[in-house]
Parts: C-alpha cells; sequence; structure tokens
C-alpha cells in the first residue's frame, strides 16, 4: 500500500528548491492508526492543513497545496475554499472519475465493476472534482505525462478547461509516479510556478 515514503522523489525536488515540504499518511496507511477508507480523505487532509496553519514557522503563511494521484481530490476541495494563507495549488495526477481505467480503481481497494464505481462515486461527493475545480480561484499548476495510464491525461485536460484563471497546464514525462526522475525539466517547471506564486502573480 503507498504511503508518503513513495513520495520521496516529490519532496526531494521541492527541498532542493529550498522549500519546507510537509507530508502526511492518510489513516491506515504507513504509519498511521486506522482504516484505510476513501471517506477519510478530506478530513484526515483538512487535520494536516489545520496543523501547518496553527504554526508560526516561517513560511506558514503562504502555503502551497500538492496533491498526487488520489490526493489531488481532496487538495482540490481544500482550495475551492481559498483557505487563509494558501496561495496557490499544485495538481499532479489530477483526473476526473470517467478518464480514468476501471483497474485503475482497485490501486484504492475498489472493485473494478461500473456499478461498484459508480456507488463509490454517489457516496463520496465531496470527493467530486467537478464539484470544486471551477470554484478555485487561486493561482493553480496542473502537471501531467502523456504517458500516464492509470491517470490519463485527458482527465487533466478536462480539469484544466473548467478551471478559471490563473492557470498553467505542463506536460512532463514518465508516467504516473515516475516524472521527477525521469524528466529534467520537472524541478524547473515547480520553481517557476512557486516563484511566481512567492512574488503575488499567478502562472506566466
Amino acid at each position: 500500500m503507498f504511503n508518503r515514503s513513495a513520495l520521496f522523489p516529490y519532496y526531494a525536488v521541492l527541498h532542493d528548491l529550498g522549500y519546507n515540504v510537509m507530508l502526511y499518511d492518510y489513516q491506515g496507511f504507513g504509519e498511521s492508526p486506522g482504516s484505510a477508507s476513501l471517506g477519510t480523505l478530506l478530513p484526515d487532509a483538512d487535520a494536516a492543513l489545520e496543523h501547518l496553519q496553527s504554526r508560526s514557522e516561517h513560511g506558514t503563511d503562504r502555503i502551497v497545496l500538492f496533491g498526487l494521484s488520489l490526493g489531488t481530490l481532496p487538495t482540490m476541495a481544500q482550495a475551492a475554499r481559498t483557505p487563509n494563507g494558501i496561495v496557490g495549488v499544485i495538481l499532479h495526477g489530477a483526473f476526473v472519475p470517467e478518464s480514468i481505467p476501471p483497474w485503475s480503481f482497485a490501486l484504492v481497494g475498489v472493485i473494478p465493476l461500473p456499478e461498484v464505481i459508480e456507488r463509490v462515486a454517489a457516496e463520496h461527493a465531496e470527493l467530486d472534482p467537478y464539484r470544486y475545480i471551477e470554484q478555485i480561484t487561486l493561482p493553480k499548476l496542473i502537471i501531467q505525462s502523456p504517458q500516464d495510464l492509470v491517470t490519463p491525461f485527458v482527465g487533466a485536460e478536462q480539469l484544466y478547461e473548467l478551471a478559471p484563471e490563473p492557470k498553467q497546464l505542463v506536460k512532463v514525462f514518465g508516467g504516473h509516479s515516475l516524472p521527477p526522475v525521469l524528466d529534467p525539466l520537472y524541478g524547473e517547471h515547480l520553481r517557476v510556478f512557486l516563484a511566481s506564486v512567492a512574488r503575488g502573480n499567478g502562472p506566466d
């Protein structure tokens, strides 16, 4: 089961760029107790954000939300509220439910049958990307690989079209999880976006 250790290439890039990174495991993943459930994703994400907002270290007043794959869903839900201190949003591996192949749902423990997938979507409306993407007025960087077979590029394109400005869609190489390793420009894309939101500007 995936946990925050699988994200090392991502936070290594951000660390090398000079940024502080806070990662956490959802309930039932990694070192977090409890049972894994789609219903706990947003509450867990909110708890992590509230903890970060409560701290006084330098930079905690200018936070960029970074959602990866399944994590793009609670990230979009949070960003739509324009929380205090959030200055930008990065979505890597974003998707809409109908854009991903049925077998992708098995990666999060959902039986890949149409009726099961439809029931899951209905029971977890708080994670519906359509519900939030048009409300996110913060600067947005959407990163996606055309080689991604888990969350295909077409889903990110659809979300990009629905999103209001400021926004940017960047193509990277490396499939679903390897762009930080295989694409030499991955860190540069992050650097440019993060520098722009640090100045109070959106993507160029």
